[in-house]
């Protein structure tokens, strides 16, 4: 799946050697780098990001895009498979397209139980996130607290069979 169209937003496969300087920008703020677990985001990083990203979807038929408005890429969205069937679901937008992730993370729901069939998703949301209610509203469930690159996340877990 190349291309995900939604009125505000674009969801697109990553292009090597042209989206990496459009992602940097997208993360290098402060305040995103405070919801990862990263102590700050380069532009190797970016490079990363794509590549896997594009060889994830390779390896396991399901993956991220690049978060495109007008054109630019403004972030990225998607899945990540850990292990077994586990699927992460993840956004990470720049500060001035924050405004979007509801309307992403609804796209993504509806993605992982149509057109991939998911059981069930998972996020990890940082602890210095102020708020979970709308991860809550929407049927997640907390399941755990987790540690990655020293940073504090709880995983919310969400069943697809049960809430579809």
């Amino acid at each position: 799946m190349d291309l995900v169209v939604s009125p505000n937003f674009n969801l697109r496969k990553f292009v090597v050697r042209q989206d990496e300087n459009y992602l940097f920008q997208a993360l290098e703020d402060p305040r995103v780098v405070k919801h990862m677990a990263s102590k700050g985001i380069t532009f190797k990083d970016c490079e990363s990001i794509v590549s896997d990203s594009l060889e994830h979807w390779k390896e396991h038929g399901i993956g991220s895009w690049g978060v495109e408005k007008k054109g630019h890429i403004v972030g990225w969205a998607g899945f990540k498979h850990w292990k077994d069937q586990e699927f992460e679901a993840l956004i990470v937008l720049s500060p001035s397209h924050w405004g979007l992730g509801k309307a992403i993370f609804d796209k993504l729901v509806e993605l992982a139980v149509q057109e991939f069939e998911l059981s069930h998703i998972y996020v990890l949301l940082p602890e210095t996130r102020k708020s979970f209610g709308y991860v809550r509203r929407i049927g997640f469930e907390f399941v755990s607290e987790e540690t990655h690159n020293g940073e504090a996340f709880k995983k919310f877990v969400l069943n697809l069979a049960r809430n579809h």
